[in-house]
């Protein structure tokens, strides 16, 4: 009797131990913004020294990476600031301008960005700005092949076209599975799975009261990485005067957990 409720026991531990590691993720959060007063953030420019005390606050692309990555024509992000905890983006017509915040080196498992954001403008009119992931290396002014553009220093892209639609970049160029218009206004909930092992990423919008739509899937990185996945930049470059409003930027990267093989129970 005893050998075998030893025996049960052993099997009842080593299912339990399975059910609980082989489906589970560690996941950690990499950043969590909502441009909350209880965050450090306070209405006005996002690029000063915003939020408050923070290891990685937003910066000005221009001003940390614009000599080296030889993109003379950036103007100052000074049309992107905060007002009742949500970040305000201001299309002046002008020149292209970029936002970055940094997190820790990202090299491998699965990364989940989610955001909301909302265009403010007349329907006939439109916006461009778009949100990226990307490797801070891939600024460096030794890389000469394709754009030398902030935009061609990017790996993952989602935007709100001139052309009224959320698209995606995917290898070599913008497209979407369906059109997916911008310019009702409704807030667009945004949701994009990255792999890093594969460099792909699937991207994902959802207006409010609709159902998710497919944007792209297996989408390819624009410009491959040096090092891995290190920040996340906003662009704003469009011709006419509008706006609009992002919030609930959050940021998870999952590693797998540890095989079966790997244990060393008894």
């Amino acid at each position: 009797m005893g050998k075998k409720w030893y025996k049960i026991t052993r099997l009842s531990v080593l299912l339990g131990l399975m059910m609980s590691f082989i489906p589970s993720l560690q996941a950690q959060q990499l950043l969590n913004i909502d441009f909350s007063a209880a965050q450090g953030y306070v209405n006005g420019d996002m690029v000063a020294g915003q939020p408050a005390g923070a290891e990685y606050p937003w910066l000005d692309l221009r001003d940390t990476f614009g000599e080296a990555t030889q993109i003379a024509s950036l103007d100052p992000a000074e049309f992107f600031y905060l007002d009742n905890e949500k970040l305000v983006i201001l299309q002046t017509g002008g020149g292209a301008s970029w936002v970055i915040i940094m997190f820790p080196l990202q090299t491998t498992g699965i990364l989940t960005l989610t955001w909301d954001w909302q265009y403010i403008g007349e329907a006939n009119q439109s916006i461009d700005i778009g949100i990226n992931l990307s490797d801070t290396a891939n600024y460096s002014a030794s890389i000469t092949e394709g754009s030398l553009s902030g935009w061609g220093r990017q790996s993952t892209t989602a935007r709100m076209a001139q052309a009224g639609v959320v698209d995606i970049y995917s290898r070599t160029a913008y497209s979407a599975l369906e059109p997916f218009d911008y310019r009702d206004g409704k807030k667009i909930f945004m949701r994009y799975i990255v792999n890093l092992d594969t460099k792909t990423f699937d991207v994902y919008a959802q207006k409010e009261g609709e159902a998710e739509v497919a944007i792209g899937l297996d989408c390819g990185y624009r410009r491959g990485v040096l090092r891995g996945i290190d920040h996340l930049s906003i662009w704003e470059s469009g011709s006419e005067i509008t706006e609009a409003h992002i919030d609930n930027i959050v940021l998870t990267a999952s590693t797998g957990g540890t095989y079966v093989n790997d244990w060393n129970l008894f």
